[in-house]
């Protein structure tokens, strides 16, 4: 313990070592001050983490007020423990001259100020950031909580069923987002601009120019754009030049690619780019469509698959990983050496993407190559199904899973790969035996399916139709279509749209025909030379009407 005289102590340096809290206000006590830095406990963890940060609560009672973050910074200084203390003159010691000079004027009893060196500061914690906007709790909350009733009688009153429990429930509150994802302002200047080489310069210019003039490529749904003379654009001595003329030559040998397959052309040329780059040189050859049978797939420029049937080889073909596989998918999810897309055409591997988007002329499949160069048996192209029939998609997407399904690395799926092919078995099958049928035959037939599951469900419904009447109904249906099976006359046309009519038609007969009757022959006599389609109530004959008058007279 030493007397300050002059601002100066003197004394031992004490082997204790302490840090400070320089705290960002002032605390109505001590106690207050270690509750807002998270207690004994709380500074204790700060101290022990890396991230050397100490999180202050103004509100620690508060779950959703934000902290005050300080950081920790070297220090040098001493703990002073300052007191006020009586000393007598006698117990001065004789190493302060100041104090012995004037030893004539002091009493012998007086008051100093003394400090005793209690520890060594090496380090403290600085809030120098701003703190952020609370979400403070209204107070008058808390008011309108005491004066509500028991608890107890809100629950007898809402019941043992109610799905909230008030009693243990709290009312739920979203912690509100930070105000600034900083608490130090910065001043932000931006970076200039590199300077570039005349050279440089010339290639920028001519760049701007051509996006300009590009038009519009991307998903298109309406007209095709028209083909590019790129080499207005490009300096052939720039590098871009030979990747241009790499992805315009792949286009003069075929009109429509799968961006992986492009990929994995150029790489094998040795050429590899960015995604953006890839982009731009596309761009100037090709462009795509928004939907249909050629989603997402580059086409060149002035060339419209739509018109064109041969373009049916190159449509595309989803294949979607069956549930009971996703956990191979999901474990190569992360996995870098992914396969080559030749060997996934191939079917040399499996994917590792649960839906992967194929072009029916890459797959190495000869079942797959026979069917789609067949003769299409369509003269127009399908917004949905393109130049194939929707059976037909659907047996070679049932093939493609097959193929896959055959190569999966991991045993133990013997029975999913079972089901696929007895699924493909039984699509090719059916598929085969509508195309053995006309047109007009798998109309029909498709109609005596929808008329039959309509009756059968008021048959169902209506207990005053017996089940004799029910046999002359479906005696008349076989009938009636025996004689559409010989009549070759009539075709339907197989535009997109022009299924609308038909539907409509065989849905109001099937809306008349659910009506109940007792009367075997309803819908006429099958060898009136009509076109073979049920006639509905309005095409009865006013004939009939005057005979059916004449026998009520008679009667």
């Amino acid at each position: 313990m030493g007397i300050i005289e002059n601002g100066s102590i003197s004394g031992n340096l004490p082997s204790k070592e302490a840090f400070v809290v320089h705290y960002p206000g002032y605390p109505s006590s001590i106690s207050r001050a270690l509750d807002t830095l998270g207690g004994i406990q709380g500074i204790t963890t700060a101290r022990e983490s890396t991230s050397n940060k100490l999180e202050l609560h103004f509100r620690p009672e508060d779950p959703y007020a934000h902290p005050v973050l300080g950081e920790q910074r070297p220090c040098h200084g001493f703990l002073l423990k300052i007191s006020k203390e009586v000393v007598k003159k006698d117990s001065l010691p004789e190493s302060q001259p100041v104090l012995a000079t004037s030893n004539a004027c002091l009493p012998e009893d007086f008051p100093a100020l003394c400090a005793d060196i209690v520890a060594r500061v090496s380090e403290s914690y600085c809030f120098d950031g701003m703190a952020d906007y609370q979400h403070v709790v209204p107070i008058h909350a808390d008011i309108a909580q005491q004066k509500k009733r028991k608890w107890m009688e809100v629950k007898s009153l809402a019941g043992k069923n109610d799905l909230m429990d008030m009693a243990d429930e709290d009312v739920m509150m979203l912690l509100p987002q930070f105000f600034s994802p900083k608490d130090m302002p910065d001043n932000l200047v931006l970076r200039l601009p590199v300077t570039s080489s005349p050279k440089k310069k010339d290639e920028e210019l001519t760049q701007n120019l051509y996006e300009i003039d590009i038009g519009p490529v991307f998903a298109i749904d309406f007209s095709i754009p028209k083909i590019l003379k790129w080499e207005d654009f490009i300096v052939p001595s720039s590098n871009q030049w030979k990747w241009q003329v790499a992805v315009s030559a792949l286009f003069e040998e075929r009109p429509v690619w799968t961006r992986d397959s492009i990929v994995q052309r150029l790489l094998d040329k040795g050429l590899k780019c960015t995604h953006h780059m890839l982009n731009r040189f596309l761009l100037r050859a090709a462009y795509y469509f928004s939907g249909g049978p050629f989603l997402r797939f580059w086409i060149k420029r002035g060339y419209d698959p739509r018109k064109d049937p041969e373009s049916r080889v190159f449509q595309r073909m989803e294949f979607r990983v069956p549930p009971e596989l996703k956990g191979y998918c999901d474990s190569n999810a992360t996995n870098k050496s992914k396969p080559s897309w030749d060997d996934i055409c191939a079917f040399k591997v499996f994917p590792f993407k649960c839906q992967t988007f194929l072009q029916l002329f890459e797959l190495d499949d000869e079942y797959i190559q026979q069917e789609i160069r067949k003769p299409p048996k369509q003269t127009t192209c399908n917004y949905k199904t393109g130049w194939f029939s929707e059976a037909l998609l659907d047996n070679l997407r049932l093939r493609v899973a097959v193929r896959y399904v055959s190569v999966f690395p991991e045993p133990g799926f013997e029975d999913v790969f079972k089901s696929i092919q007895e699924e493909f078995e039984r699509s090719e099958k059916t598929r085969i035996q509508k195309d053995a049928l006309n047109p007009y035959q798998r109309n029909h037939q498709e109609t005596a399916k929808d008329m039959k599951k309509r009756k059968n469900t008021n048959k169902e419904k209506d207990s005053n139709v017996n089940a004799d009447d029910d046999t002359e109904d479906v005696d008349d249906e076989d009938e009636e279509l025996n004689v559409a099976a010989n009549d070759d006359e009539i075709s339907i046309s197989s535009h997109e749209y022009g299924d609308m009519e038909n539907n409509s038609r065989t849905y109001l007969q099937g809306l008349f025909n659910s009506f109940p009757s007792s009367a075997p022959a309803l819908y006429g006599n099958a060898n009136d030379g009509s076109d073979g389609e049920y006639p509905i109530y309005e095409e009865v004959s006013n004939d009939d009407e005057d005979d059916n008058d004449e026998d009520d007279d008679d009667e």
